[in-house]
Order: C-alpha cells, then sequence, then structure tokens
C-alpha cells in the first residue's frame, strides 16, 4: 500500500527512473507533487489547501494571530511546518513558537514545554493521532482551552472523543465531502449503496 512520504520515498527510483506509475498515494506535501512525478496519481489535494483552509478560518473567522506549530520531526512535518510560515507571511506574520517531537513516538513533552511559553490562541497541529491527542492533553493541562486546536485530516477522529472528554473543539480538515450530512449526489449515492 502506498502511504505517506516515508513510503513514496522508498520508491522513488521506480517512480522517476523506471516509469512505474503509483496509484494514490496518501501524500499530501509538495516534495512529491513537482512534475517530474506525472506518473503518480494522488489520493488527497496537497497539503498546502489544507494548511490555508485551516489558518484563514484562524484568522479571518476566530481572530487569532498568535499561532504556533506543533510537527512531526521528518519530511511530511517540515513541509507542513514550511507552508505554515508561507502562509503566515502572506499575513504579515509568522508561527509565534514551533515545536516537534520525533518521528513515530509519542514524546511531545518538549514540544509542549516549548510551544506554551509562547502562550499562542491558536496552534496547528501536523502530527498523527496519538502525538497530536497527547499534546493537545498536556496544553489542556496548562490551563489553555481558549486556544484554537487545528489539525489536518488525520486528526478527524479525536473531535468527538477530546469534545466528550474535554469539551474542546479540534478544527480539522476534510479532503472528501461529509458522508452522513452531505447533499451531493455522488454522496448521496454512497449511502444508498452502504445502506444495500
Amino acid at each position: 500500500g502506498n502511504f505517506g512520504s516515508h513510503a513514496l520515498a522508498t520508491v522513488q527510483d521506480l517512480v522517476t527512473n523506471n516509469g512505474v506509475v503509483m496509484f494514490f498515494p496518501t501524500v499530501g506535501d509538495t516534495t512529491f507533487r513537482k512534475k517530474e512525478y506525472r506518473n503518480v496519481i494522488n489520493l488527497r489535494p496537497s497539503m498546502e489547501k489544507e494548511l490555508r483552509a485551516l489558518i484563514k478560518f484562524a484568522i479571518n473567522d476566530r481572530h487569532r494571530k498568535k499561532i504556533a506549530v506543533f510537527y512531526e520531526e521528518n519530511q511530511w512535518g517540515k513541509s507542513g511546518l514550511a507552508l505554515v510560515e508561507k502562509i503566515l507571511q502572506e499575513s504579515s506574520l509568522a508561527p509565534c513558537a514551533r515545536g516537534s517531537y520525533p518521528a513515530n513516538t509519542i514524546a511531545v513533552v518538549p514540544a509542549s514545554s516549548e510551544i506554551i511559553k509562547s502562550r499562542p490562541d491558536a496552534i496547528v497541529c501536523i502530527s498523527t493521532y496519538r502525538p497530536t491527542y497527547n499534546f493537545i492533553q498536556l496544553v489542556l493541562n496548562e490551563g489553555f482551552q481558549h486556544c484554537l486546536f487545528l489539525g489536518l485530516g488525520p486528526s478527524t477522529p479525536m473531535q468527538q472523543l477530546l469534545k466528550k472528554s474535554r469539551g474542546v473543539t479540534i478544527a480539522t480538515t476534510s479532503v472528501v465531502p461529509d458522508p452522513v450530512r452531505s447533499k451531493l449526489p455522488i454522496v448521496e449515492a454512497y449511502r444508498k449503496d452502504m445502506a444495500k
């Protein structure tokens, strides 16, 4: 299965030099969205579109200006950090703090300490489910219930859990329509098919 940036990087030679076609990697960062990867058919839009939507929501709808970035210390996370910095710069802003955690771990305490010091009013999480959940718990334990948490699609499953356990909402992106509430004809057809 073609999953994320790391998996795609391991077969990069096959894709670029041997003309192998890769269908539906879930990679969202910019690394593999270049002209030389025309034979890669992505499942999701670029992470930049998701991050733009989140940051626009934070700045324009929720009036947040002190935005920190929590990210995984790998290619995907660093790409996301660079995009957030670029998007914020367009609004004459910069991250008030950056905190990363080692890839494939849940070692988020140093990142949370770094970010908490900056007293952000919004935090963009470019991280996987479990580290994001642990990070948000630590931040909430320090009294940051006012903080707006923003997450990419992988954070969506924790929305209900955080709302129920801590009363906190995490705003997330979705690269597909809501399968339960959308009125799009294709989604209504999907619901009918699933009911069968």
